[in-house]
């Protein structure tokens, strides 16, 4: 596994290169077959969450540590103090719940730009999020994760990885993915949380 700086010294943005091999891989896809799935949705805090399809179409399911998960979230858990000491040194405490991602052509499947951190009520707050791609760049068009690592749009950062790889940023980056226009795009999207400080 190789970790890449993308740019600077804490430029609270990485990528880990192999985390997962293909055939683990090919073990967390399968997962999908027993996973439920709804429309993502738009918003943030308790029942303040709307499907919009014009920000963000695609099928989501939320799920935490069980006999058939466990070894992913140890696998990204045992990697993160390593990836919070080098790019971001926050005060973290955990990973929360998983997401598992679909986006699919037919339904111009994309999320528009979007920051993951939400309003000051919760005791633990996003601090690190990560992207796990599952699928390969070959094996759909469009969809590439862009991240506003500078504050300007025209100047973001731009991901589409084999899979296996984990893209690592601040949860208060803007970012956000393109629409995809051919096949279909799979993810892992997970947060580290730590106790709000302001």
């Amino acid at each position: 596994m190789r970790i890449g700086k993308v740019a600077g010294y804490f430029n609270k943005l990485a990528v880990a290169s192999e985390m997962f091999n293909s055939n683990e891989i090919e073990k967390i896809l399968f997962l999908e077959k027993i996973m439920r799935f709804e429309p993502g949705a738009v918003g943030g805090g308790i029942g303040e969450s709307t499907e919009d399809k014009e920000v963000r179409s695609c099928d989501v399911s939320m799920f935490n540590p069980d006999e058939n998960t466990s070894w992913i979230f140890d696998r990204i858990g045992n990697f993160v103090p390593k990836v919070n000491y080098d790019h971001f040194m926050l005060n973290i405490s955990h990973l929360s719940t998983m997401q598992y991602t679909v986006y699919k052509d037919k339904n111009n499947g994309h999320y528009d730009w979007h920051i993951d951190v939400f309003p000051a009520y919760f005791t633990f707050e996003r601090k690190i999020s990560g992207v796990l791609f599952l699928t390969n760049p070959d094996e759909y068009e469009g969809g590439e994760l862009e991240i506003m690592n500078t504050g300007s749009p025209d100047r973001a950062v731009s991901f589409k990885q084999n899979a296996g790889d984990v893209v690592f940023f601040s949860s208060n980056f803007p970012h956000r993915v393109k629409p995809v226009t051919k096949g279909t795009r799979r993810s892992i999207v997970f947060w580290v949380e730590g106790e709000r400080e302001f």
